[in-house]
């Protein structure tokens, strides 16, 4: 079932929805600012979570961002940075439910803008879930993900220029 999210309570349900991953997590954004509350949520989620994916666009990293991402990946060989040109999506999806923002950055958003999001959760039982428009959601979000993570360049944020 979807609940609706807004302003602060997002920048805590993405915290959250990072920490409770356990087997994947697909982090889209097109502008990743400095965030020590997703820092840290990244760390947590390195040790419990198989494959981090994370997807930015537009103008690139901050150095302080690239910086400290480059330090995850080379900690971690479970986090992939990945570049799409011309991204426009937020979105964070786990194998627990995903969350579709508005336009949500991490830092900017929540000290300046008005923002609306989607939290969606997987149904317990997936198999017999609350509707058949859940399921269809469901596989329709992943299915965009899919083509978003496969269209998009893996970057070596270690690999000198």
């Amino acid at each position: 079932m979807p609940t609706l999210i807004a302003n602060a309570d997002i920048n805590q349900a993405v915290v959250n929805h990072i920490q409770s991953a356990g087997q994947f997590l697909l982090l889209v954004s097109p502008h990743w600012g400095y965030s020590e509350d997703l820092l840290k949520a990244l760390q947590r989620a390195e040790h419990n979570v198989f494959n981090i994916h994370l997807i930015y666009g537009n103008e690139g990293l901050q150095p302080e961002v690239r910086q400290k991402l480059s330090e995850l990946t080379l900690k971690s060989k479970k986090i992939k940075i990945y570049f799409y040109k011309n991204l426009n999506v937020k979105c964070y999806i786990s194998e627990s439910g995903c969350i579709d923002i508005t336009n949500f950055n991490f830092e900017f958003t929540k000290r300046t803008d008005l923002e609306l999001g989607i939290l969606f959760s997987v149904p317990v039982n997936f198999k017999n879930p609350d509707s058949p428009e859940d399921t269809k959601f469901w596989n329709s979000t992943c299915d965009e993900a899919a083509i978003i993570l496969n269209a998009s360049t893996l970057v070596d944020l270690n690999q000198k220029s």
